[in-house]
């Protein structure tokens, strides 16, 4: 019999990853605000209180999943690794259609009651009649769908929320289409192939390489060269005195320039000037025109390096509403948690945990921001992905 309501204790967990995202999305909020409102308006409380009270709340919800997960664990230890949705369904529903490309199965990489759990639900939905459910392998994917039934079930809104949390958890997704519901889940041993055929561009290119600097280095010595030492006309010196620099010229010889590494990564790359600038288009800011250029190029090749084939990364300067110039940087690569950005921008995690080439490029240009007494600030994109901006102080300031 196939028992499809969620029980209180995946509730608990399913109200506490909302909460979890609810003090995030209010964190980054009050960050915006503060850096966004005209600091002639008087602030609604104290910043020092409000910054203790969203500390409390990140202590709440940590105590939540940490309790959760005790709980959990209490439970008889399930099978995990590779599980065959194909007889999970079977199992649960012997009704139930499959079907299998040649060459390719049904596994994936899970937790055998997750999964279980997850299919009895969704079968729930269809009125707990197997035949109406369909597994198949789909590319990279494996999809388990459901000809959804009557919707007499007061909590199926709930359920569907439930679904869509774990299988985010499993580098999948949860869809309606039409009358039918899908989960999507990454097949075992999908992405191998690409890895490996990505590794064996990055030797070819490594090869290549090697032969330019065997064949350029075989004719130096041929002709009794010495090493060229290249040294700037105008070295960098922090000392220098800041001068005006255009910050949106700079940006789009910043994007020109990196241009290349976008086509290549097949990323779109677009910068975006102030509405409210100069007659000339400008944005003047006090720095130093070396530093400001670094500064925004390592940003925007960052960028183009963390966003997928397809994606865009877009760059803006804006002016806010107390006559100060920030320069924006959009990407379309994985977001950061609110509670991973400050030791992502330390330097103190590694990016890959979460899905980003580096952060050493992001911590450069935090650095050079400090020495033009500007702000670094990460936050996530509106359209998906990762916005680092940098607030550059008033000129009249």
């Amino acid at each position: 019999m196939i028992k499809g309501r969620l029980t209180r204790q995946e509730l608990s967990w399913l109200l506490t990853q909302e909460a979890q995202n609810a003090a995030e999305r209010l964190r980054s909020g009050v960050q915006i605000l503060r850096t966004q409102a005209p600091p002639s308006l008087d602030a609604p409380s104290d910043p020092v209180s409000v910054d203790a009270s969203l500390d409390a709340l990140d202590d709440v919800m940590r105590m939540l999943s940490s309790l959760h997960q005790r709980t959990s664990a209490g439970a008889a230890t399930p099978r995990r690794g590779r599980i065959d949705l194909a007889a999970v369904l079977w199992e649960i529903a012997p009704d139930a259609r499959v079907s299998i490309q040649p060459g390719s199965g049904t596994e994936i990489l899970g937790d055998e009651s997750d999964l279980r759990r997850m299919l009895q639900v969704m079968l729930g939905h269809g009125g707990g009649d197997g035949s109406s459910a369909t597994v198949r392998r789909d590319g990279d994917d494996v999809r388990v769908s459901v000809a959804l039934g009557p919707d007499s079930s007061p909590t199926a809104e709930t359920e569907r929320v439930w679904l869509s949390r774990m299988a985010k958890r499993y580098g999948g997704r949860h869809e309606l289409e039409g009358g039918t519901e899908v989960l999507v889940f990454p097949a075992e041993g999908a992405g191998e192939p690409s890895e490996r055929e990505a590794l064996r561009r990055e030797l070819d290119l490594a090869r290549k390489q090697g032969e330019i600097y065997a064949r350029e280095l075989a004719a130096a010595l041929e002709r009794g060269e010495e090493t060229t030492v290249f040294a700037p006309f105008a070295p960098f010196a922090f000392a220098a005195a800041p001068v005006e620099v255009d910050l949106v010229s700079t940006a789009r010889a910043a994007v020109q320039s990196a241009a290349a590494i976008a086509n290549r990564e097949r990323v779109n790359l677009a910068v975006h000037g102030a509405h409210d600038a100069n007659d000339d288009g400008s944005v003047y800011v006090w720095a130093q025109a070396k530093a400001i250029f670094a500064l925004v190029r390592g940003l925007v090749e960052n960028a183009v390096l963390s966003s997928p084939e397809g994606g865009s990364v877009n760059v803006s300067v804006l002016f806010t509403n107390d006559g100060c110039a920030r320069l924006v940087v959009d990407d379309s690569g994985p977001s950061l948690p609110a509670s991973a950005r400050k030791s992502f921008l330390s330097l103190a995690s590694h990016a890959g945990a979460y899905g980003r080439p580096s952060a050493l490029p992001v911590f450069m240009a935090a650095e050079l921001a400090a020495c033009q007494g500007a702000a670094l600030e990460i936050s996530d994109a509106p359209s998906g992905g990762l916005r680092v901006a940098v607030a550059f102080p008033n000129r009249a300031s």
